[in-house]
């Protein structure tokens, strides 16, 4: 628990319960990866009012990725965010968006220098 020493009150915006959880499995080249994420709920004032909280939330995002091998510096990446689609806001009165969607390409500079 964290608290204010002076008060013993629950520090505001810092959750009681909070657990991430990630799996990811590789082979041939393909990385599929799920990530779990519970949010306990919050007080949104140092005076730990019970009606000033911000809800708990539960928020799952799931992805792939594709390893190219070209010169080991060229990977896809492609996740979908909160799969689920849960509503919710953290912090108070800022909705986080729905279900949306990511591509990444990444690649690798390396410079040699002679």
């Amino acid at each position: 628990m964290s608290e204010d020493l002076a008060t013993g009150n629950q520090l505001f915006f810092i959750p009681y319960d909070k657990v991430t959880a990630s799996v990811s499995y590789s082979r041939n080249r393909i990385t599929p990866c799920h990530q779990f994420l519970y949010n306990g709920f919050v007080y949104t004032r140092a005076d730990n009012k019970p009606d000033e909280i911000v809800n708990d939330y539960t928020v799952s995002n799931q992805g792939i990725d594709y390893d190219f091998k070209l010169l080991d510096s060229f990977k896809l990446d492609f996740q979908v965010l909160n799969v689920f689609n849960e509503n919710y806001e953290s912090p108070k009165n800022r909705p986080i968006s729905g279900r949306n969607f990511n591509m990444y390409l990444i690649l690798k500079f390396q410079y040699y220098e002679n």
